[in-house]
């Protein structure tokens, strides 16, 4: 695992591929880059949509893959982010309590901050953003991310 790189798998509509993007620009802005393979990253996020069950189910069946990977390395940081984090946030962490994010989209302007968190101080709960009053930047940054990796991060109760 390299500290420096990110993983980001994406499962949905197109919002959930821009808001992925939108992933991708802030942890390229924090100096990490792309990895080729979720074995190789520090930062793990999927980014799903919650309209359809497959997308959903896909989710959770690569989160239990990437179970192992934290295992192996307790520091590796797990997003889950999109639409299921937003509707279904009890269910996300009972399925997935190794997550460290839980973000639905319209949290995405916490996505930097809670990743700093998580990179200073590990902690065993997770960072759990289901709603947001506030306006997403436009500005956020955004590229087409080719590989289409994504993670939301949220704060499990308990």
């Amino acid at each position: 695992m390299n500290p420096q790189t990110y993983y980001i798998v994406t499962l949905g509509c197109q919002m959930n591929e821009r808001d992925s993007e939108t992933i991708a620009g802030i942890l390229d802005g924090l100096g990490f880059y792309s990895a080729d393979s979720a074995e190789e990253a520090h930062i793990l996020v999927i980014n799903t949509c919650s309209v359809r069950a497959k997308p959903e189910e896909k989710a959770f069946s690569r989160l239990g893959e990437w179970r192992q990977l934290k295992a192996q390395a307790p520091e590796r940081i797990i997003a889950v982010c999109g639409c299921t984090s937003q509707v279904a946030t009890e269910e996300v962490c009972r399925r997935v309590p190794y997550a460290d994010i839980v973000m639905g989209p319209r949290s995405l302007g916490y996505f930097r901050d809670a990743v700093l968190q998580r990179l200073e101080a590990p902690a065993r709960q997770a960072a759990v953003f289901t709603d947001s009053t506030e306006l997403i930047p436009e500005a956020l940054p955004g590229e087409p991310y080719p590989s289409g990796g994504h993670r939301r991060v949220l704060r499990c109760p308990g």
